[in-house]
């Protein structure tokens, strides 16, 4: 059996009791119970389509269930491309010499296969237990802040570098390539870092993602506002240019060396005209 994304979220950290009922005999469980029970089982092996047919069958009064919404956030996030242990031990041992947060995030996807909007739909999904992170578990407030991190990497990815060399594209333009759309769901997963941040880092060891956390908490301090959203309805047009903004910046820049661009302006905003 695979240990992915359900072993160590849903097992290690939401503690599902649904997982229980594999111990019934099959005449005792309900058809929702059978579609929980084989959503899980394809998400042992990542067979995300699978699972995501099971959860879709289930009836809307147990898909209610917050054991249910958890693991079902849990499989969209595994079919935009999340593997949960691998990426979380690649974050508490990661090295940004040379690179950026913005970058760092961005070369996670190098040579995988990512399909973003199923993060938003991940997001969407856990915030049926509530858009609130005080009225969630620190483990589902936990999960958020990591697909916060996601979301970001792969719709950068998949703009900036859609051929997968591991570079931004010399067609890219941090200022003016993002789609609307797509430049809402980064500022969310903005949002979702820096609303769960204390989740995370709390979870992480000192060190190089701890400290760029930091340096974007900081940034987020030169547009407030911006950094704490995470309905992509609330996006403003002012809130993209500065994600643009930050998009722009350079390893070398002295206020926010946190993109993927060449900008070393220190005021930041200007360096999307």
């Amino acid at each position: 059996m695979k240990l992915g994304l359900r072993a160590l979220i849903i097992i290690s950290l939401f503690q599902l009791p649904g997982c229980a009922n594999v111990f019934r005999g099959p005449s005792s469980k309900t058809s929702d119970e059978i579609y929980f029970e084989e959503a899980q089982k394809a998400m042992d092996t990542s067979n995300w389509d699978l699972a995501i047919t099971n959860f879709k069958s289930i009836s809307p009064d147990f898909a209610a269930r917050q054991d249910v919404i958890e693991a079902w956030a849990g499989t969209y996030a595994g079919k935009c491309g999340l593997d949960f242990i691998g990426y979380f031990t690649s974050l508490a041992t990661a090295s940004l010499a040379g690179s950026t947060f913005f970058l760092y995030l961005m070369k996670a996807w190098n040579g995988k296969k990512i399909f973003p909007q199923y993060c938003t739909l991940a997001q969407k999904k856990m915030e049926e237990v509530s858009p609130n992170p005080l009225n969630r578990t620190a483990a589902e407030n936990l999960f958020m802040a990591v697909l916060g991190m996601v979301k970001i990497g792969v719709y950068i990815k998949a703009n900036a570098d859609p051929t997968d060399t591991g570079a931004p594209a010399v067609t890219f333009d941090s200022c003016t390539s993002l789609p609307v759309a797509d430049n809402n769901e980064i500022v969310t997963g903005l949002g979702l870092v820096t609303s769960n941040l204390v989740y995370l880092t709390a979870a992480l060891s000192a060190g190089s993602i701890s400290g760029a956390l930091t340096s974007v908490n900081s940034a987020c301090g030169l547009s407030p506002g911006v950094c704490g959203k995470t309905d992509a309805s609330t996006v403003t047009a002012s809130d993209r240019k500065t994600i643009d903004a930050f998009l722009a910046t350079s390893a070398t820049n002295p206020t926010a060396a946190i993109g993927i661009g060449s900008c070393a302006n220190a005021a930041v905003i200007p360096c999307c005209p």
